[in-house]
């Protein structure tokens, strides 16, 4: 029996925090709702641009110093996470065969 009240109660709880979180959550909605159409708005006039040979250009030539400057900052972290990788394979590297038997020339066979 009391698992039941205890469930009953986890329920009465629940409905009561939904019920007084409802005016916030429909708030955020209102704040936010005028930004998602703005954003709708630029994704769309955004298309409809890139159809546009000269608009696709200009928006290239403005968009490409700011992707110079993220591969810029970027290289060198990728750089040393490159050197820790390989780094990394040379220590826990074990003594093993190699992959390819070393080349060996065929003995010429020569008429005396």
């Amino acid at each position: 029996m009391t698992a039941l009240y205890a469930t009953r109660a986890a329920t009465a709880l629940k409905n009561v925090v939904l019920f007084l979180a409802a005016p916030f959550v429909a708030l955020a909605y209102v704040i936010v709702f005028p930004f998602v159409g703005l954003a709708l708005l630029a994704w769309m006039g955004a298309r409809a641009a890139a159809k546009v040979t000269a608009v696709r250009t200009v928006a290239v030539g403005i968009a490409a110093p700011f992707i110079a400057l993220a591969c810029v900052v970027a290289g060198p972290f990728v750089g040393l996470g490159m050197l820790a990788w390989i780094g990394g394979k040379a220590l826990t590297k074990t003594a093993e065969a190699p992959a390819y038997p070393a080349y060996e020339a065929p003995a010429l066979a020569l008429a005396a």
